[in-house]
């Protein structure tokens, strides 16, 4: 590059600087290539400060220049990476409007499961056509919005999924009331899981969760949890609880049962060499429901996998 394009290009970002930039109300993305250079300022040439790593969370600020986003690493510490390297997992944006309904599927005439009101912030995950799954923010409620009512200039960013790989988000039935009571229910959070099959209600509830993001020491199934974390928060909804770490799980929580044995709600450990470092809940067919890692987030995957860490034992704590 010339000196006298990088001029032109360094002229550009001064401009930016001094007559705004497109704003992100905070955005959320994950590293598609294992290491990422952060760089002093949005230029090709610009001083490296630091790099991200393949399993961190990318926290995006602004868009500064074409191709380049504004990132704060930690807060108050703000530099520059390429674009092209990092996928948008989660937007943070605003309802608009009054009464706006939040449904259990991305439709008009599905269920109701709560009623949001103008400026609540929410998170958006994921869009399926005109409407978005969204996470209320300090809430672990999801639901479909459409997108007429969400005041945010980004979610062309989001991935899209198609209609038929969008899952229910499930109205939990309490005990006082029956199914057909709970239809038009607007909140579930306050609500314990109950069901016939106290395993299988559990694993109903933890499966709602799955597409959310996936953060080191986070306790939020919405905006944020590891491995132990969702285990923890997934059976506090059930009345029982966990230690926090998935080898404390382990040692401490529940009773141990054979893999022969395992049922829907019970946890299953992984690790190396007798040691524990990671926990979900088995699902029923094979599968366990579980925040995998930062690029997978919250997900179904292989219970009895043949590659991985292998398993170190179940714990039955329902």
């Amino acid at each position: 590059m010339n000196i006298k394009k990088a001029g032109i290009i360094f002229a550009g970002f001064m401009g930016s600087l001094l007559f705004g930039s497109t704003v992100y109300a905070e955005s959320y993305a994950t590293l598609n290539v294992p290491v990422l250079n952060i760089r002093q300022a949005p230029l090709e040439f610009a001083s490296v400060v630091g790099a991200y790593q393949d399993e961190e969370i990318v926290k995006i600020i602004d868009e500064s220049l074409p191709g380049w986003y504004l990132v704060e690493r930690s807060p108050g510490r703000r530099n520059y990476i390429s674009s092209e390297y990092v996928d948008i997992f989660k937007v943070k944006a605003t309802i608009s409007g009054d009464g706006i309904n939040s449904r259990v599927l991305p439709k008009g005439d599905a269920r109701i499961n709560k009623q949001l009101y103008d400026g609540e912030e929410i998170s958006v995950f994921y869009r399926v056509g005109e409407w978005c799954y969204v996470g209320l923010v300090g809430e672990e409620l999801n639901g479909y919005v459409h997108s007429n009512y969400i005041d945010s200039d980004f979610l062309y960013l989001l991935p899209e999924r198609d209609i038929s790989e969008a899952k229910e988000v499930e109205i939990i039935v309490t005990p006082e009331k029956t199914e057909e009571e709970n239809k038009g229910t607007e909140s579930k959070e306050d609500k314990p899981v109950v069901s016939s099959s106290k395993g299988q209600s559990v694993v109903n509830y933890a499966k709602q969760f799955v597409g959310n993001p996936y953060v080191y020491g986070g306790n939020s199934l919405t905006n944020g949890v590891d491995c132990s974390g969702f285990t923890q928060q997934v059976m506090k909804k059930a009345g029982v609880s966990l230690q926090r770490s998935s080898a404390a799980q382990y040692a401490s929580n529940g009773v141990k049962v054979s893999v022969d044995n395992i049922q829907p709600g019970d946890l299953i450990f992984y690790g190396y060499n007798g040691q524990v470092s990671h926990v979900g809940i088995y699902a029923g067919n094979n599968k366990i429901v579980h925040a995998s890692n930062a690029k997978t987030g919250i997900t179904m995957g292989e219970a009895f996998r043949t590659r991985g860490k292998p398993i170190i034992g179940v714990k039955r704590v329902l």
